[in-house]
């Protein structure tokens, strides 16, 4: 059984996948249209923004009762003081320290 979908939204084809009773899309894909030759980039960017952060800390906080919300700040505080030194790697695993997937 084949899980896996393309949507198309304004032109641009998006893969999905339904994993059980869940559905997910592909931020790669949708990242493309940035920048196609690197949307490994747009990505990167995305997971440095305190938007992205801040959706995250919802979403945990809606989803997971394990989630620990008052950990989050520290990277908020970062994002806000020195941007340009939080890279993705240290924005994953902050994440993951904070909140389980």
């Amino acid at each position: 059984m084949n899980n896996l979908k393309l949507i198309t939204v304004n032109g641009l084809d998006i893969s999905t996948q339904k994993i059980g009773h869940e559905y997910y899309i592909s931020l790669t894909d949708i990242a493309r249209k940035k920048n196609a030759n690197e949307p490994k980039d747009v990505v990167k960017n995305w997971m440095r923004s305190r938007t992205t952060i801040e959706f995250l800390a919802i979403w945990e906080q809606l989803n997971n009762p394990l989630f620990k919300g008052v950990e989050i700040n520290p990277l908020l505080f970062e994002v806000d003081e020195f941007p340009e030194m939080l890279t993705d790697v240290q924005n994953v695993n902050e994440i993951k320290r904070n909140m389980y997937f």
